[in-house]
């Protein structure tokens, strides 16, 4: 059995939300009943080179989430013949696919929804944008051109110094400033860049322009984020558990002898979760980003989706589990095995802690009853779970 597993590596620079979720896709597909044995690898900051476990572990193919300037790291795998796919903005290379999320849906959804709550002046922000491929003031330019929309865009030459700390923000940017107060009111902006719609938000505050009744914001940051964000951040969110399963179904092509296709893979689902920056509530008061943060944060604690509803809603179980199936594909149960299983992985591939400890630490007061929920999502008990990462 150990033999016939294929080893996958998930090979990423960040830990935020969206990146969990794509790790999760990755594992979704890439599990011992489909031939595949998964390990994630983290990537420093300033590091130059893959980690030296990644070369101890000798994974056949890899799954990734590089930036553009950081994806030569995997050059030498994909060389040496093993499949890349990369799940961040990057060109396709020989040997290297690219599987992304669908920016002509962001478009069509960022100008529906101003549309809808009376906007008509719609702009782009962007900060520091790069040339190249995937420069966003010209995708987005493409979009407009090609549905015979207006352009509007405005760019920063700066990644503000506090960008990662934004609710620490004291003064804004005098060109900023000037371009905020001249926006033909009310304004709808949209930015496709991490915690660039919080900073705005906050930017708006200092110079006293109302969020959303003067300047509606859409962000694309993930939950904890979006609701530090004041007022929470509308944000697009991206179908990253599919694009992760995506990925790994790729390469399991890929292996088999496909060549990596040349053109972007588009993965569709992309959606609003619409919030306070825009003006909204979420339909019929179903709050789904906070129940999903809700599950991210307890699922291991052993809640029911009971307790999801009494914490985070305001309607009844049956709207909110209807709801809840629409937005995300899965019903609110399989949302809290799944966040138990990703932690379940990680502590049995991970640490030494026994099967029992791991059990109560994911949830579970049954030590046989969490070996089988384990056996049935991964395909082996957790024991030839952790033989299997230790290469045993």
């Amino acid at each position: 059995m150990k033999s016939s597993l294929t080893r996958l590596a998930f090979v990423t620079q960040d830990k935020y939300d969206m990146v969990r979720r794509l790790a999760s896709g990755v594992c979704r597909f890439a599990m011992p009943r489909n031939g595949f044995i998964t390990r994630e690898f983290f990537v420093e900051e300033e590091a130059t080179a893959l980690p030296d476990s990644f070369a101890e572990w000798a994974p056949k193919a890899v799954v990734s989430f590089l930036a553009a300037d950081r994806e030569n790291l995997l050059e030498a795998v994909a060389e040496g013949g093993r499949p890349v796919v990369n799940t961040a903005r990057c060109e396709p290379n020989p040997g290297r696919a690219v599987v992304l999320g669908d920016a002509e849906e962001l478009y069509t959804l960022v100008h529906e929804h101003f549309e809808e709550i009376g906007v008509r002046f719609i702009t782009q922000f962007t900060m520091a944008c790069e040339e190249g491929e995937f420069n966003v003031r010209k995708r987005y330019k493409q979009h407009t051109d090609a549905h015979g929309l207006e352009f509007h865009s405005f760019d920063t030459p700066f990644n503000p110094p506090l960008i990662e700390d934004f609710d620490q923000t004291t003064e804004v940017d005098q060109s900023l400033a000037k371009w905020l107060h001249e926006l033909p009111k009310p304004a709808g902006v949209f930015t496709q860049q991490t915690r660039s719609g919080p900073y705005l938000c906050v930017c708006c505050r200092l110079l006293g322009i109302d969020v959303p009744g003067d300047i509606a914001i859409i962000g694309s940051d993930g939950f904890d984020v979006s609701l530090a964000s004041k007022p929470q951040q509308t944000a697009s969110y991206l179908p990253s558990e599919a694009i992760g399963f995506r990925a790994a179904e790729l390469v399991a092509e890929m292996l088999a002898g496909k060549p990596a296709p040349q053109e972007l893979i588009r993965v569709p689902g992309l959606r609003l979760l619409v919030r306070a920056s825009t003006g909204g509530l979420l339909a019929q008061g179903c709050n789904i980003d906070a129940a999903m943060k809700f599950i991210h944060d307890h699922a291991c604690e052993g809640i029911k989706v009971n307790d999801v509803v009494s914490h985070t809603q305001s309607v009844s179980r049956m709207t909110f589990h209807k709801r809840f199936v629409e937005a995300t594909g899965m019903t609110p149960a399989t949302a809290i095995l799944n966040r138990r299983m990703s932690e379940a992985r990680r502590l049995v591939a991970e640490t030494s802690l026994s099967i029992g400890t791991i059990a109560g630490m994911c949830g579970y007061h049954d030590d046989l009853y969490f070996s089988q929920v384990f056996r049935k999502a991964e395909g082996v008990p957790p024991r030839d779970y952790r033989k299997l990462q230790l290469g045993d």
